[in-house]
């Protein structure tokens, strides 16, 4: 399987970065509202989507190539952690998939775009997953 030059940073990030508290949802400023843009170093745009329950898309990345990062919820059996499905498609088609293991009672960061933007997940009392990107460089 061959991984982008997309690929490895993101990977990097999610297996290292992991934290504990509690968020919300994109912006092209500091933070992200539900479904607004949020603008990358590299011109890429991030968007999240409120509410993002079994099967949903969660958030996605469209890069200016032309490639997108997709962030799936699987869901979370009773007592289990979520799993984030992350897909990378190229106009050929899936470039790599990846899941990763979201504790329900904690808050998770994955840290992107060399250290500069922040991908905040927390879960919902609804059984749902919320996500906000933002930027990891205080204003």
């Amino acid at each position: 399987m061959r991984i982008s030059h997309l690929a490895l940073p993101i990977i990097a990030a999610m297996v290292l970065t992991g934290a504990s508290g509690s968020a919300q949802t994109p912006s092209a400023s500091s933070t992200s509202d539900n479904g607004a843009p949020y603008t990358l170093s590299d011109g890429s745009v991030a968007r999240t989507y409120d509410h993002c329950g079994d099967a949903d898309l969660c958030a996605t990345i469209d890069y200016p190539s032309g490639e997108r990062l997709s962030f799936f919820s699987e869901g979370a059996a009773l007592d289990q952690p979520y799993i984030l499905h992350v897909v990378h498609t190229n106009a050929k088609g899936t470039v790599f998939e990846y899941s990763r293991r979201i504790d329900q009672w904690h808050h998770e960061r994955l840290t992107l775009d060399h250290g500069n933007v922040h991908l905040d997940i927390d879960a919902i009392n609804d059984g749902t997953l919320h996500f906000t990107f933002s930027s990891a460089k205080p204003s």
